[in-house]
């Protein structure tokens, strides 16, 4: 269940930037995953692409990055870091 909360949230912030900056189609998601995060990036990347599937983000090209400081503030986090996308006319 984790999972789908943390993928429903990601989703959610995708949607409201990609609104906001008139995306027509996100072209490149680029996300961190912490240290202490249960996602390794293979699990990330399913989960996230299911959660994408017939949305205008399903097309988008998807980079993970990830982070060995178990110390930082977010260590136990998924940081949505940039997308990118083409304006609406």
């Amino acid at each position: 269940m984790h999972e789908s909360g943390v993928m429903k949230d990601m989703m959610a912030s995708i949607q409201k930037l990609r609104a906001d900056n008139r995306l027509m189609k996100v072209t490149r998601i680029t996300v961190r995953i912490g240290a202490l995060s249960p996602f390794s990036v293979d699990h990330f990347r399913e989960h996230f692409f299911e959660a994408a599937a017939g949305s205008p983000i399903e097309q988008a090209t998807l980079v993970v990055e990830t982070s060995d400081d178990i110390g930082a503030d977010d260590a136990q986090s998924i940081v949505l870091e940039e997308i990118e996308g083409e304006c609406a006319g």
